[in-house]
């Protein structure tokens, strides 16, 4: 029977997963080899071995971009690519636009000829239809491909599914670029796969986000013909506008994680007028245009962070820019890769960011996981009894009446002799012992979990309930020191832990478990104290209400399901609800309403959490 605390969450829904890219010129690769550090870090704490195969579309519900960060969320967001896919097409890309100038150098400025700008777009185009072709999966596609694509869910529960490799979830994805008759002040235009009456493909859409003047003819598109330019001016860094994006699409959901990834400090730009003398312009615009577009990206970092450190809100904001270094690289410098991969290296040998990116992926894992649903073994659960507490230990244990146990490949311990009708059963405890209670008043059995995947789950309680034929449990304390031949899975007979002990008085209660409760919820005191702590159940029989928060689950064994599965081996039962928060901690209780009386026959293997879909 299960018994909730007070409600769950009423259409519970996994927070959103955001990733926004700064426009940056050749410089968006810093952006990649950050993101780079952090999938790779997600892969190291999910234990897979090939971090390579990692698709950022699957840990993202929005990925958006400006300039050639737009680029990169194409690539990333629309088709699907790895990080090293995209970081290796991203080289041959630049190199292949930008090795060709149109103009000459005068000193530290380029003069484009004719007043053109400085690369030829075409190429730009040709480059992108080609990338879209190869990846979509014709030549054709290239050009006539869509920026709109039809959108599967992007939740937890499908990633937590056996099938979350060939699932093909396509997150939402948008990309800035802005009018150019107002390129100062305008509102941006957002480009996005989730818009079906947009009929924009994706090479268009990657033109237009990546049309920076001067370096790129703007953007003509549709009817009648409106020119578009980056959004690099005054919208850098998309962030605020993949904040708002997200509140519109998912009003009901909170933000869990909003990952921001720049290009560098500074930001060097050249924004010449067209049509001006050898395209050099107005130098005290330039100057006035490089200052806004250098601190624009900061400004919007800093409203970000003050806005979710002031929220009452669970979500975790990031923020990655390489602080040194970059601003010495010019935005189409494509032959300083090396450096730029050197600068952008060293920056995580900061032990802040080190932490941070350490934050980032263990939120990105929460949120995303597909690995293994939790299961916590007995191992690590700790027995409280009478103010005393056991550690798990060789020792152990240190009480009287129940017996940590080493447990064999069958899932029995060595000293139990297991028959054909048990050697076959799928369930196993997940650990190397069990907790094993012959006869005991007041046991609690108690246990947390950490880095749970945020989520819903059904709690599985792992037991094995033993009431032999004859209930030798009840028998006479001073049994002998070996364990008779008919100590098996179904007569269980322990040796006593204190031979020189008082025998229990023969006309003492004693109870089979039933009525005992199993608790989940979230710990009042997490860590040692609520493995340690004592509770005095005479002023407070219940004792997981004094160990945790209000809330908590509860399952209580009725004598059915007792007399359901006793004597027949390893069991799985419950059926609790429980909601994981954003920090991935679970605490459990096992224990019985206190009572003057014996308690008995039943082994503890673990706890299994499944995953439940939402």
């Amino acid at each position: 029977m299960a018994h909730q605390g007070n409600n769950l969450t009423p259409q519970w829904q996994t927070p959103i997963r955001i990733l926004s890219f700064d426009g940056g010129g050749i410089r968006g690769l810093s952006s990649l080899l950050m993101l780079r550090k952090i999938m790779k870090q997600i892969a190291e704490d999910e234990k897979i071995e090939d971090a390579k195969s990692l698709r950022p579309a699957d840990y993202f519900d929005l990925i958006c971009g400006t300039s050639t960060g737009g680029l990169i969320a194409i690539l990333l967001g629309r088709l699907r690519l790895t990080v090293t896919e995209a970081i290796d097409l991203y080289q041959q890309m630049a190199k292949r636009i930008f090795q060709r100038r149109r103009g000459r150098s005068i000193g530290s400025l380029w003069v484009s000829k004719g007043g053109k700008e400085r690369y030829d777009a075409r190429e730009l185009e040709e480059v992108v239809k080609e990338v879209v072709g190869k990846y979509i999966g014709s030549e054709d596609a290239g050009a006539n491909t869509r920026m709109y694509h039809p959108l599967a869910p992007t939740t937890a529960a499908v990633a937590a599914s056996t099938d979350f490799q060939q699932d093909k979830r396509q997150c939402h994805t948008f990309v800035l670029a802005v009018y150019s008759v107002r390129v100062n002040n305008g509102r941006p235009h957002l480009f996005k796969t989730y818009d079906r009456h947009d009929e924009t493909k994706i090479w268009e859409a990657a033109r237009a986000t990546t049309a920076a003047t001067g370096f790129f003819e703007p953007m003509v598109l549709g009817n009648p013909p409106i020119r578009y330019v980056d959004a690099g001016l005054g919208f850098n860094n998309p962030s605020h506008e993949a904040y708002h994006e997200a509140k519109k699409l998912w009003p009901n959901r909170e933000i869990g994680v909003f990952l921001s990834l720049g290009t560098g400090e500074e930001t060097e730009a050249s924004l010449p007028e067209k049509g001006s003398w050898f395209g050099i312009g107005n130098q005290l615009e330039q100057v006035r245009a490089l200052v806004q577009l250098t601190t624009s990206a900061t400004r919007v970092h800093e409203e970000l962070y003050l806005a979710f450190k002031r929220e009452p809100t669970t979500a975790k904001y990031f923020r990655f820019n390489v602080d040194c270094g970059l601003r010495n690289i010019g935005l189409d410098e494509w032959d300083k890769v090396e450096q730029l991969s050197g600068f952008t290296e060293a920056y995580f040998n900061n032990a802040e960011q080190r932490d941070a990116k350490h934050g980032c992926a263990t939120r990105l894992r929460q949120l995303t996981s597909r690995a293994q649903p939790p299961i916590i073994p007995a191992d690590e659960f700790t027995a409280v009894h009478e103010g005393d507490v056991d550690i798990p230990s060789p020792e152990s244990p240190a009480m009287k009446y129940w017996y940590r146990e080493e447990v064999g490949v069958n899932g029995y311990p060595d000293c139990v002799r297991v028959d054909e009708r048990f050697c076959g059963g799928k369930v196993r405890p997940p650990g190397k012992t069990i907790l094993s209670c012959r006869r005991i008043v007041n046991l609690q059995l108690r246990g947390q979990a950490s880095g749970v995947a945020h989520g819903r789950y059904r709690v599985r309680w792992i037991m094995w309930f033993w009431a032999g034929t004859d209930y030798p449990q009840q028998g006479s304390y001073n049994v002998p020191h070996s364990y008779p031949t008919d100590n098996s899975v179904v007569e269980r007979v322990f040796p006593p832990a204190n031979p020189d002990a008082v025998a229990p008085r023969q006309d003492q209660l004693f109870a089979f478990p039933w009525d005992m409760t199993f608790s989940v919820g979230k710990a009042q005191r997490p860590g040692a104290s609520f493995q340690c702590e004592g509770v005095d159940v005479r002023e407070h029989p219940i004792a997981a209400k004094q160990l945790l928060h209000p809330g908590y689950q509860e399952f209580r064994l009725e004598g059915g399901v007792w007399n359901t599965h006793k004597n027949s081996g390893w069991c799985e039962f419950g059926d609790s609800i429980i909601d994981v928060d954003l920090d991935g901690h679970l605490a459990f209780v096992i224990a019985r309403r206190f009572e003057l009386k014996w308690l008995g026959g039943f082994s503890f293997g673990g706890v299994r959490l499944v995953p439940l879909p939402h």
